[in-house]
């Protein structure tokens, strides 16, 4: 009798809010996959007919501005519904340079300009 899997995707702190977006690969022992969305964006993946044994979760998609997690383990038991959370970090500020060139109306650059 197969097995399910319920994943909740989580914030990490203090605080964790759902996450929705995220997206798994399922790896079993035997090396059959199985992939899956949070197509709704309510933060929970369901995956029905896993057979009974250990399996990878591995985040293929992560959440927009967060870092994928790290895999992890699970065990399925037959006939049974498993949960799983996986939790993510946000990502830290992107920074970058800004750079201003002020042409004149021949478009050559002019030296000097203030902002």
């Amino acid at each position: 009798m197969p097995g399910s899997l319920v994943i909740t995707k989580v914030s990490a702190g203090d605080d964790p809010v759902l996450l929705g977006g995220a997206c798994f690969l399922l790896t079993s022992v035997d090396g059959s996959s199985i992939d899956g969305c949070d197509d709704d964006g309510d933060g929970v993946t369901r995956f029905d007919g896993l057979a009974a044994g250990d399996w990878t979760i591995t985040e293929t998609r992560a959440p927009e501005n967060y870092t994928p997690a790290e895999d992890q383990t699970v065990t399925i038991n037959a006939g049974e519904e498993m949960t799983a959370t996986v939790v993510n970090e946000l990502l830290p500020p992107q920074l970058g340079n800004f750079v201003v060139l002020t042409l004149g109306p021949d478009d050559s650059p002019l030296a000097g300009a203030c902002y």
